[in-house]
C-alpha cells in the first residue's frame, strides 16, 4: 500500500507513466480535475506521515504529450485550498482514502 502512486496509461500503450509518486493515500475527482493527498516516501525509509502534499491534476491536459507536466503542486493545505479557489474547484472531496496510510 505504501507504494501507491497516481499513474497515467496512454491509449494503446501497455506501460504507465507516474504522475504523482508514492505514497498517494487520498484521491477525489470530478469531470475536470483529480485532487490528490500524498505523503512523500522514498524506498527503504519509513513513511513520513507528518508531511502531506496536495496536488491538482487536470483530467484532460492541454497537451497529451505532456501528461504530468501540467499538474499543480506539491502544495501545503493552505496553498492547495487557494489554488482550488483560483481554479473554481468546488465540491470535490477526497472520496478514496486509505485510512491506514493517512
Amino acid at each position: 500500500d505504501d507504494q501507491m502512486s497516481l499513474c497515467y496509461q496512454q491509449k494503446g500503450d501497455s506501460g504507465y507513466s507516474v504522475i504523482i509518486d508514492q505514497t498517494v493515500f487520498g484521491v477525489g475527482y470530478n469531470e475536470r480535475y483529480i485532487i490528490v493527498e500524498q505523503h512523500p516516501h522514498e524506498f527503504a525509509t519509513p513513511l513520513k506521515k507528518e508531511i502531506t502534499n496536495y496536488y491538482i491534476v487536470p483530467v484532460r491536459p492541454k497537451n497529451e504529450n505532456k501528461i504530468g507536466e501540467e499538474i499543480f503542486g506539491p502544495f501545503t493545505l493552505g496553498q492547495f485550498q487557494q489554488k482550488e479557489r483560483e481554479l473554481g474547484i468546488v465540491n470535490i472531496n477526497f472520496t478514496i482514502v486509505y485510512k491506514r496510510l493517512q
